[in-house]
């Protein structure tokens, strides 16, 4: 099974942990980048991925694009996707960006989509496609 994880995935380890929620995320996120590191989880990557972590924050950068290189399949952008990407967006009001990685995620034959984004899980009730799930539940599904 693939999982392909949001940008902030990757990058939630390095936010601000005072809060209980971000902290608990950020454990969660933990285990997966670790899980995925040795081998134990599959995941994809895709262009648009890549782009945001490229732009991120010098230090959230330095840390996370050596979890890339751990990734099973990368998706590449072409027409398709972004086509797969625009219906996305108009049928589910989906951000842009939200919508390139959802392609993705699919195209990778992703079974699962992990985020920490409230706007996104919140339409895992509606979202057929793909199954969307926050870090924390994805832990409790998969122990």
């Amino acid at each position: 099974m693939i999982i392909y994880l949001d940008t902030n995935i990757y990058c939630r380890p390095l936010d601000d942990r005072s809060q209980p929620r971000i902290n608990l995320e950020a454990e969660a996120c933990v285990s997966i980048l670790r899980a995925i590191e040795k081998g134990k989880i599959k995941s994809a990557t895709s262009d648009i991925l890549k782009l945001e972590i490229y732009h991120a924050d010098p230090i959230k950068k330095l840390y996370t694009i050596p979890f890339l290189s751990f990734s099973s399949e990368h998706i590449e952008e072409n027409e398709k996707l972004k086509n797969t990407a625009q219906i996305l967006q108009r049928k589910y009001h989906l951000k842009s960006r939200d919508a390139l990685h959802l392609a993705s995620a699919i195209k990778a034959q992703a079974k699962i989509f992990i985020t920490c984004d409230d706007e996104i899980i919140k339409k895992n009730q509606i979202i057929r496609e793909i199954k969307i799930l926050s870090p924390i539940e994805y832990l409790k599904e998969i122990l």
